[in-house]
């Protein structure tokens, strides 16, 4: 589909094959971000969680990496203020 988004990030279908790529998943208030087979879970009012994915339905917890968590809660907190606040804009096209 050929569609624009004010959300950031890139066409993970686009990627070169030595960049991991990330996911950034929501459901309802709870959110994950995702590198390779990391995942980190972030859910109102509670701490932080990390798991390792063997496949899609086997997660297995792990330590919670800083810089990932900080990461994920980077992505998150961003793309909600900016939306909450109406800050997106669509470039406009030419």
């Amino acid at each position: 589909m050929d569609i624009s988004d004010p959300m950031p990030g890139i066409n993970l279908m686009h990627l070169a094959s030595n960049v991991p790529g990330r996911a950034i998943m929501q459901f309802h208030d709870n959110d994950a971000f995702r590198i390779e087979n990391k995942v980190v879970v972030l859910q109102p009012n509670k701490e932080l969680l990390e798991f390792e994915m063997k496949n899609d339905t086997v997660l297995i917890p792990t330590k919670l990496n800083k810089k990932m968590a900080k990461d994920a809660l980077a992505h998150v907190t961003t793309a909600s203020y900016l939306y909450k606040e109406r800050k997106y804009r669509m470039k406009n096209k030419k």
